[in-house]
């Protein structure tokens, strides 16, 4: 599941070294990822994290639905122009 987090712009807002993506924010998926204490994260948007990812990956889960007005706003239209372009091209 490389694509529910990232370090790119459209993935986190503020001061987040990581971010759930935008659609995943309202219910983070903790399953996947809650237990986990990574040394290094890497991604498929963005730049790894190299120091400090677990508690990247705590942070990223536990704000994901605190920061997800403000993601929807920053990151939303771009996010509904590329979901619009996968579905209808």
């Amino acid at each position: 599941m490389p694509d529910l987090l990232g370090t790119a712009p459209l993935y986190t807002v503020g001061d987040e070294r990581l971010g759930v993506y935008l659609f995943r924010r309202p219910v983070p998926p903790r399953k996947l990822f809650g237990g986990l204490a990574p040394g290094r994260i890497l991604v498929g948007h963005g730049t790894g994290i190299l120091a400090d990812a677990t508690s990247a990956l705590s942070g990223a889960l536990d704000r994901a639905r605190a920061g997800f007005p403000r993601a929807l706003v920053e990151n939303g239209p771009t996010q509904l122009r590329a979901f619009a372009g996968a579905v209808w091209e």
